[in-house]
């Protein structure tokens, strides 16, 4: 579903600020900001908030450095987005920042780092449903809004399925207690 074209009202007050980056300490909770990160950066290509992509692209591209994720965002690729960004073509830039997502997954499980790849998918489904919840402000049966977020029911099923393939690293686990909790 395009938020935009569901009536949502777009505010950039309640995201993770880029500048936190730097506040993550442990592997956790990098891998976790990175998918937050990620998830925001989707969001401010869909409402248009230029200057704020930039700002995303770098937290996402740091943190994957300090992650060691290689390649998922290279000078290329960071080339690209910035390009789209001042042409303003919407379409592709939702498509363009996607793709570091993407690259990540691929690298993240072809080098056995599943767990890594599976605290990122969390991290940016609780983002996304952070985003809906915040975005929604009344409580209305029939808003789409709303209908999304009844929608994450299945959603936290697919992720906890796919995070449980990876419960036996610590991290892995604790984040899927603080999940059950949303479930």
């Amino acid at each position: 579903m395009a938020l935009d074209n569901a009536g949502a009202e777009a505010s950039f007050d309640f995201k993770n600020d880029p500048a936190n980056y730097g506040n993550y300490d442990d592997k956790k909770t990098k891998a976790l900001n990175l998918g937050v990160y990620i998830a925001d950066l989707g969001y401010a290509t869909n409402f248009e908030f230029g200057p704020d992509i930039v700002k995303y692209i770098k937290a996402v591209d740091d943190l994957m450095n300090e992650l060691n994720i290689s390649g998922a965002m290279d000078e290329t690729m960071r080339d690209r987005l910035n390009a789209h960004i001042s042409s303003g073509q919407k379409d592709s830039l939702s498509s363009l920042t996607s793709e570091p997502f993407y690259k990540a997954y691929e690298y993240l499980e072809n080098n056995d780092r599943g767990s890594t790849l599976r605290m990122v998918v969390a991290g940016g489904w609780i983002e996304g449903l952070y985003l809906l919840t915040n975005m929604a402000e009344t409580y209305s049966a029939d808003s789409p809004i709303i209908q999304e977020v009844a929608n994450q029911a299945l959603s936290v099923e697919a992720v906890m399925g796919f995070m449980n393939e990876k419960a036996d690293d610590p991290d892995v686990e604790d984040t899927m207690m603080d999940l059950a909790d949303i479930e």
